[in-house]
């Protein structure tokens, strides 16, 4: 029997697992977190998440707490056998069994794979609505489960399922916004037939400078988003309501970006992506360290694609390549340049 103290303290780490479970973006880290809050708070020796993979008709170990962790996630429990897992998926009820090898469900699979035999068992659903992700499941504790850690780990259970929904949604939604962008982008080599292929070669080497550069997470995606709008403003200014002016396209394009909440921070990157270091580039005119990180990246790599698809056909790329970075002083950040012919040198190797 927990002692009052046991379960305050226990409720309590569940209170700072809801927190960082409702503000997790990395489904990865969301699982591991769980999985090692469920051993913690059940005082197993392991625990584990299996998910529902329904196209295969199986449930397989996506995160482990344990010794065998790298072994038990290559595992995948079929559901047209029996096992312990399968049936609470199913059911969509826990089950607490302390005596798990004379259970006739039990998918000896797993302990003949890890060698490490299982003796007692929580098992709980992970419920959002009509849909059942998958299991978490607390294993081999000391003396046994009980209702108190069927109790709590159902709780955590039910918070895991908002925040799996929650990514869900999210990654649907990332999904569609990278089709919308996908989409965009063909529209406007349809318009500019002899652009095709430019936004995804200049994303390519922008993000590719961008990690040799170190940039993580929002800074990078900002590179990325920013490689894919950065000429927007050519397909918005086909509009007979907008002067057409290729010096404005920066402009046009970033006055639209800045009007979409998740693509805010990608404005000045558009508006900033024909910038020179020498201040020699528009629609502002900036120098230097005025210019963002980020622009000056895509400068970089626009200019390069610019002049190459103006040249492909008449200079040896090799000599374009050569003739490009004797001339790119002054104008881009000199920073960036040696990275750049490194990028260069492995996309050719």
């Amino acid at each position: 029997m927990q002692s009052i103290e046991e379960r305050v303290s226990k409720f309590t780490r569940l209170l700072e697992m809801e927190q960082v479970m409702a503000t997790s973006t990395d489904m990865d880290e969301l699982l591991g977190r769980i999985t090692a809050c469920s051993q913690e708070i059940t005082e197993a020796d392991e625990a584990s998440i299996l998910l529902h993979d329904h196209e295969r008709n199986e449930l397989f170990f996506r995160k482990h707490a344990g010794d065998m962790g790298q072994l038990v996630e290559t595992i995948r429990v079929p559901l047209d056998r029996p096992s312990i897992a399968g049936h609470v998926l199913l059911s969509r009820e826990s089950e607490i069994i302390n005596d798990v090898p004379s259970d006739p469900r039990h998918y000896k699979g797993v302990d003949k794979a890890t060698s490490n035999p299982t003796v007692s068992l929580l098992a709980v659903p992970i419920v959002w609505g009509d849909r059942c992700f998958g299991v978490v499941e607390a294993i081999n504790k000391p003396g046994g489960f009980n209702e108190q850690d069927r109790e709590i780990l159902e709780v955590l259970a039910s918070h895991a399922a908002v925040a799996l929904q929650n990514l869900t949604v999210m990654d649907q939604l990332q999904n569609y916004f990278q089709h919308s962008v996908e989409i965009l982008m063909s529209a406007l080599e349809c318009l500019e037939p002899e652009s095709e292929g430019h936004v995804i070669r200049l994303t390519r080497m922008a993000t590719a400078i961008a990690r040799k550069l170190g940039l993580e997470g929002e800074d990078f995606q900002n590179v990325w988003y920013g490689g894919y709008f950065h000429d927007i403003g050519k397909l918005l200014m086909r509009s007979a309501f907008v002067p057409r002016s290729d010096r404005m396209h920066p402009v046009v394009g970033a006055n639209v970006i800045a009007k979409i909440k998740i693509l805010t921070k990608i404005a000045p990157l558009v508006r900033y992506h024909h910038e020179r270091w020498d201040g020699s580039g528009f629609p502002d005119r900036l120098k230097g360290n005025q210019i963002p990180l980020g622009a000056r990246i895509l400068a970089l790599v626009e200019d390069y694609e610019e002049q190459w698809m103006d040249r492909i056909k008449a200079i040896p790329l090799a000599e374009f390549q050569e003739e490009f970075f004797a001339n790119a002083g002054g104008k881009h950040d000199p920073a960036l340049l040696p990275i750049f012919k490194k990028v260069l040198a492995s996309f050719q190797a």
